[in-house]
Parts: C-alpha cells; structure tokens; sequence
C-alpha cells in the first residue's frame, strides 16, 4: 500500500562491468540520466535523491562525476577520501565487496544521505 511508506532515496552500485566495455562505458552516463529520470517518474517522486558510490574506472566514473553535477539531488560517493582509491571497501578474491566492505558501504550511505538531505520531519 503507497499511503503505507516512503521512499527517501535510490542507492546505486553499478558500474564495473560497463567499464570494461568500450560502448556501455561511453554510454554510462547519458544512461544513468535516463535511469534516474525513469525511476523518478514511476515512484512519482520527482526530486528523488539518488546516491551514486564510484565503481568502475575511466568513461564511467566521468559519467558517474557529470550526472552528479549535473542533475539535481544526485550525490556521488568516491571509493574513499582519495578518489583514486578502489580497495577502501574490503572485497572478496572475485572483486566484488565482502560483508565489512558492504557494511561499511552501507554505512557511508547513511552519512552521506544525512548530511546532504538530512532527516525526514515527521
């Protein structure tokens, strides 16, 4: 029931597989543009935050930067302090996040998501 809840943000962790792809990676942002505008308007929140954490490299992360500063309430969130840094969340032999990286990815998405949109007034 939508009377039921609200939804306050969209997380998103994508983007390492398109990096490795020369088409997908040049794509990357005109297509997370069209993502956000697409999710906002079928949850009809058209301000919707949207918390981008940097995965990827190259075209991609320049896509990822250009949508944040491009579109409103959308906040990219580097790998650690030092933007060039891709081991800051600890992750398994395959790459991908371990629990502690994903735990501690969940909890920089709280901090960001507090501080740049701050708490909901009941």
């Amino acid at each position: 029931n939508p009377d039921e809840y609200e939804i306050q943000a969209m997380l998103w962790v994508q983007g390492e597989g398109d990096s490795s792809n020369k088409i997908a990676a040049q794509q990357y942002g005109d297509n997370l543009r069209n993502l956000i505008e697409h999710v906002r308007k079928d949850v009809d929140v058209p301000n919707l935050p949207f918390l981008l954490f940097q995965v990827g490299k190259g075209e991609v992360v320049k896509g990822m930067k250009r949508t944040a500063q491009e579109v409103e309430n959308v906040t990219l969130i580097p790998q650690s302090q030092d933007v060039d840094s891709t081991d800051f969340y600890p992750k398994m032999e395959n790459g991908h996040t371990n629990y502690e990286g994903m735990k501690k990815l969940g909890e920089r998405f709280a901090e960001v998501f507090l501080s740049d949109y701050g708490r909901k007034q009941d």
